[in-house]
């Protein structure tokens, strides 16, 4: 667990500092809170109230919140943003939900203002930032690109109340491929005790062997696919059988011996193991299938890809 540091950095001898001292751990203090300043730090540094009000009125501070203060006019960077309303709602609180999932690097739009979470919700009637009252175990909060911030794994806990399954699995899987890396580990902890939370059916489907409804949703789009390009329909979840063991295959050809998965982030490291995967792919290959791997985007999002492709796999 990393510690998120709240300390005021005071002088010495406040009450002694000179205009030049002040100045200096202003920007000291600055220099490692992206030139942002919280009241109390200008305070423990030898400034009162008053003189700091009169340094927002000359325009050498400037108030991004009430309590926190900027060392440069706006307009501000979205990680300063985020960082001044974390300073603005106080201790306990980071950046959580869809606005974590940003700053993680999973997703490349933004939420319309930061959202964070605390336990005592401090801070969520302000017309700036949007502030959840929850409690979070602390070793899912840490700190990325100098911010508070939940970890990949609660980010996707608090992502599914507000996102459908298809938007869902997107987010596991951009989180699955950067750093810092998701924790399956935790993340399975994290749904098994969040049982009745709005959206944790969704996330249960997708980490587990049973993900019907996005299957359904994918079906619809290999049909659109193979009516766009003239190709026989497949049959779907079709059984099949191979060196003793019964499997299903999300599309197949029969009378072609034509076997087409779709690779998700479940089969890329959910229960599935990629060992079994590939016995699985042996064994059918031995007795006379071809298989062939599209993954989950390919198909949403390169029809025109994977029709050509496909029309070539069914014209053999």
């Amino acid at each position: 667990m990393i510690r998120i540091e709240w300390s005021n950095m005071a002088v010495s001898s406040p009450g002694q500092a000179t205009r030049r001292e002040i100045a200096r751990g202003i920007e000291k203090l600055a220099g490692t809170q992206k030139q942002l300043v919280r009241i109390e730090q200008i305070l423990g540094l030898g400034l009162s109230r008053r003189a700091v009000n009169d340094r927002v009125a000359s325009r050498s501070l400037f108030r991004v919140h009430e309590g926190v203060l900027a060392l440069h006019p706006p307009p501000y960077s979205r990680h300063q943003l985020y960082l001044a309303a974390v300073y603005a709602c106080g201790r306990g609180t980071f950046i959580s939900d869809t606005a974590a999932a940003w700053l993680l690097g999973a997703t490349e739009s933004p939420p319309s203002l930061p959202i964070l979470t605390n336990r005592t919700g401090a801070g969520r009637t302000s017309k700036d930032f949007e502030v959840h009252r929850r409690a979070v175990d602390p070793r899912d909060v840490f700190k990325w690109h100098g911010i508070p911030c939940t970890r990949p794994e609660r980010t996707v806990l608090d992502c599914a109340s507000c996102l459908g399954v298809e938007q869902l699995e997107e987010l596991l899987m951009a989180l699955d491929s950067k750093k810092p890396r998701l924790d399956r580990d935790r993340l399975e902890q994290l749904v098994r005790a969040g049982t009745g939370k709005r959206g944790i059916r969704n996330l249960r489907m997708l980490i587990t062997d049973d993900p019907k409804e996005t299957d359904s949703v994918n079906e619809r789009r290999m049909l659109r696919i193979c009516r766009r390009y003239g190709i026989p329909e497949p049959e779907t979840q079709y059984p099949v059988g191979a060196g003793g063991n019964d499997y299903r295959a999300d599309f197949c050809w029969p009378e072609l011996r034509l076997i087409v998965e779709c690779d998700s982030w479940r089969w890329h490291g959910g229960k599935l193991k990629t060992e079994d995967d590939k016995d699985r792919d042996q064994l059918l290959t031995i007795a006379g299938w071809i298989i062939v791997h599209f993954t989950r985007n390919q198909i949403r999002l390169r029809p025109e890809v994977v029709g050509p492709r496909l029309a070539a796999l069914t014209r053999r």
